[in-house]
């Protein structure tokens, strides 16, 4: 019987201590931006004073060129269009912080972006600390999870 209650035991021990907990990774949030007129609060995309053809989000790295993948989606109800991007938080979580936003040939913006990687011994997470565009900070909306950059 203490044979078997001790084999029982090392067995519930040894289930414990190797116990691999299940990978989990929730990844950076989307950025999701819209641009507005600081003078009258019109969406300057959907307006037309900033073409979504035109437009890019750049970064630099080893001194080389390169883009992030961007989505501008239109709503011609909401008479709004929305710059989504899913790759630029991992860009982030991996060092790049500063980006550039072009656009059109007069204007280019400068993105500050710092995603920090957390990690318990299961899960890992990221959050966004910080959100800035020519230096000021941008705070999500929590309605419609959009960030508004005026301007």
């Amino acid at each position: 019987m203490k044979t078997l209650l001790y084999s029982l035991s090392l067995l519930i021990l040894t289930m414990v201590v190797s116990y691999n907990c299940p990978d989990c990774t929730t990844p950076p949030e989307s950025i999701a931006l819209r641009i507005i007129d600081n003078t009258d609060s019109t969406d300057l995309i959907f307006r037309g004073r900033y073409s979504s053809d035109t437009m890019i989000v750049y970064y630099f790295e080893n001194n080389i060129r390169k883009e992030v993948k961007l989505e501008i989606v239109s709503d011609t109800i909401k008479k709004q269009s929305v710059i989504y991007s899913n790759e630029i938080g991992w860009i982030s979580a991996a060092g790049t912080k500063e980006y550039f936003l072009y656009l059109n040939h007069h204007e280019t913006d400068t993105i500050y972006l710092d995603y920090e990687e957390k990690s318990d011994r299961c899960c890992t997470t990221f959050l966004c600390k910080e959100f800035s565009i020519n230096g000021t900070e941008l705070q999500r909306d929590n309605i419609d999870f959009l960030y508004y950059y005026f301007k």
